[in-house]
């Protein structure tokens, strides 16, 4: 999906993606910070390495983006750098280059 910058439809789908976004992302970082001091239970655990793989899929999908689409849904910028202070490498590597590219984008836009 493409978001065009009038169209009211596409203001709510975007913010229902930022917001829907967010919530992943808030609930991860509470998960992860609950099962990081050593004593999660094994359920816990399990529910950490689903959300990870989850994650990371969302994220390996954004980064597949073509360029029409990943400026389309630059708005999530804040929300991906939060993502910085998961504990898992994976996640971290792959919103890295996740930003690159967005940024990438918006220098290729303004020049």
């Amino acid at each position: 999906v493409v978001f065009g910058s009038q169209s009211t439809t596409d203001l709510k789908s975007k913010n229902l993606l930022r917001q829907e976004f967010k919530s992943l992302v808030n609930s991860f970082l509470k998960k992860e910070a609950a099962t990081s001091g050593g004593n999660a239970s094994p359920g816990q655990v399990l529910e950490i390495d689903n959300m990870t793989k989850m994650v990371c899929t969302l994220l390996e999908g954004m980064s597949q983006l073509d360029t029409a689409h990943l400026s389309s849904i630059k708005s999530l910028t804040p929300m991906l750098s939060a993502c910085i202070q998961i504990n898992d490498r994976t996640i971290r590597t792959a919103v890295h280059g996740l930003l690159t590219r967005i940024f990438e984008l918006s220098e290729d836009t303004s020049e």
